[in-house]
């Protein structure tokens, strides 16, 4: 199974033997639109007739794209009414990103086992932070400010500021600008999502599993503890266990 993740500004691609990847490839949204094509720009990423296919896709003019190549091909684009494996309790579901619903059934099938709950956090433009029970029902939770998102806001607002590397301080407290700001935005992320994770945990009477997805996951490694699960791959685990839920290797979808 080949599983696609479209952003407004890049698209990411596994390939799937069972549950495992064993290929991926990126490409920056711009080009494909700019060529209209998306195979022909995979030179390194195999596509045969027979696997299946799943999208999740945010932006429209790469769907069209998508559509397009794809018609001969067996694939799902992931829907509100797609199967996620989970039951959706959000209050305003029309509003719901479905990429909290994917990560939310990767984090189900691949971590909860069906009887531990989980909160997923997400960091990306945004970070979501969402609470899964036990019984695979997803309640909702946190949506904000991503690292980079904070940080250029941050910007405008004080433009004398210095410019930094997102990437982790070596100490938390600063001993110069720089290295502050390393500190208020990495580390300040990193306490954010722990605060924000335990106090759902008190509110459900639960002490759930912390698992960390997203774009800046990786600048979470040593900052949020041993118990928390890094695993930058949710997403892509995501569409692949929704595809296998929709039978994508057995029957044509659209």
């Amino acid at each position: 199974m080949i599983v696609i993740d479209a952003g407004n500004s890049r698209m990411v691609f596994a390939r799937f033997e069972g549950e495992r990847i064993v290929a991926t490839a990126g490409l920056d949204v711009g080009p494909v639109l700019e060529r209209q094509a998306l195979f022909a720009l995979l030179e390194d990423f195999d596509i045969f007739e027979d696997d299946g296919i799943v999208v999740s896709s945010v932006n429209l003019r790469v769907n069209a794209l998508l559509r397009r190549e794809l018609a001969n091909r067996r694939h799902l684009f992931i829907s509100p009414e797609t199967e996620f494996g989970i039951t959706n309790c959000y209050g305003d579901k029309d509003s719901l990103g479905l990429d909290r619903l994917v990560n939310a059934s990767a984090a189900c099938h691949f971590y909860g086992a069906g009887s531990r709950p989980v909160v997923v956090a997400d960091l990306g433009t945004a970070t979501t932070i969402d609470y899964i029970t036990g019984q695979g029902d997803f309640l909702g939770g946190v949506i904000a400010p991503g690292i980079r998102s904070s940080y250029e806001g941050l910007l405008l607002r004080a433009p004398h500021l210095p410019e930094v590397a997102l990437d982790p301080p070596l100490k938390l407290i600063g001993r110069q600008t720089a290295d502050c700001l390393k500190s208020g935005l990495i580390s300040g992320h990193a306490a954010m999502i722990r605060g924000l994770s335990s106090r759902m945990g008190k509110e459900m009477g639960t002490e759930p599993l912390l698992l960390v997805t997203g774009g800046f996951c990786p600048l979470m490694e040593g900052e949020l503890g041993m118990s928390a699960v890094i695993d930058p791959d949710l997403t892509l685990k995501g569409l692949m266990h929704i595809g296998s839920l929709a039978g994508i290797n057995l029957a044509t979808l659209s």
